[in-house]
C-alpha cells in the first residue's frame, strides 16, 4: 500500500493540471480578468476553475478564500493581503469623490447592497436612513454600479481591474476588519510539483 501511495504521489508531482476553487465573484472580478497572462507564458498548464459559494468546503488543490479567516485543521492557510471596502459608482452617476464622504451623502443615492449587506452594517450604527438595491452577489453589485444604478460596497481587489479603468470612480474606503482579507489555502501535505508553483507564484504576484 505504501508502494501504491509513493506512485500516487509521483503522478501528482508531475501533474500540470491545477484546482483553484474560489466564489463566483471573486472568479469574475479578479482571477478571470489575468488568466490570459499565466496561460500565455504557460500553455503547458491546466487550469480547471471551480466556482462555489462555498469554496474553502472543495478539495482543489488550491483555494481563495475572501473573508474572515478560515479553518486551518489539516490546511496550510495564508493570509495574501487584508480586503479594505470601498464605495464605488460608475463616472455617469458620480463624476468624483466628495471632499467629505458623510453618512448623508451615500444616503442620496440608491445603495446597492450584496449578501453580505456591508452598508446596513454601517449606515445602522448611526441611524442613517438609506434606500437599497439588494443582489445576490458581489460581482452584480458591481456591474450595478458601473451601469449608473447607485453606489456599491465592495472589497477593494474585486473593483481593482474597474477602477484603473475609469469605470469606477472611488469615493470612500474603509479599513479593513480585523482578520478579513484574501486567504490562499491548500490542502497539507500535497506533493509539490513544478506547475503548482507556478500557480502559486502567479496567484501570489496578482494580489
Amino acid at each position: 500500500m505504501e508502494l501504491i501511495q509513493q506512485g500516487i504521489d509521483s503522478l501528482k508531482s508531475h501533474s500540470t493540471q491545477i484546482s483553484i476553487a474560489l466564489s463566483p465573484s471573486l472568479a469574475a472580478k479578479w482571477l478571470i480578468p489575468g488568466l490570459s497572462e499565466i496561460a500565455e507564458s504557460n500553455p503547458e498548464i491546466d487550469l480547471q476553475i471551480i466556482t462555489a459559494q462555498a469554496p474553502d468546503q472543495s478539495e482543489a488543490e488550491f483555494i481563495l478564500h475572501l473573508g474572515a479567516a478560515p479553518s486551518s485543521a489539516g490546511r496550510e492557510v495564508d493570509l495574501l493581503c487584508e480586503t479594505p471596502l470601498v464605495a464605488v459608482a460608475g463616472p455617469m452617476l458620480i463624476a468624483r469623490a466628495p471632499v467629505i464622504a458623510r453618512e448623508s451623502f451615500f444616503a442620496q443615492y440608491i445603495l446597492i447592497e450584496d449578501a453580505n449587506r456591508p452598508w446596513a452594517r454601517w449606515l445602522n450604527q448611526s441611524g442613517t436612513t438609506f434606500q437599497s438595491h439588494q443582489v445576490a452577489q458581489t460581482a452584480l453589485a458591481l456591474d450595478a454600479a458601473e451601469a449608473g444604478t447607485g453606489i456599491a460596497l465592495v472589497p477593494a481587489i474585486m473593483a481593482k481591474d474597474a477602477l484603473a479603468a475609469g469605470r469606477l470612480v472611488k469615493l470612500k474606503e474603509f479599513p479593513p476588519e480585523p482578520g478579513h482579507g484574501l486567504y490562499l489555502i491548500r490542502p497539507a501535505n500535497t506533493p509539490a510539483s513544478m506547475a503548482r508553483r507556478i500557480v502559486e507564484d502567479w496567484i501570489r504576484s496578482a494580489v
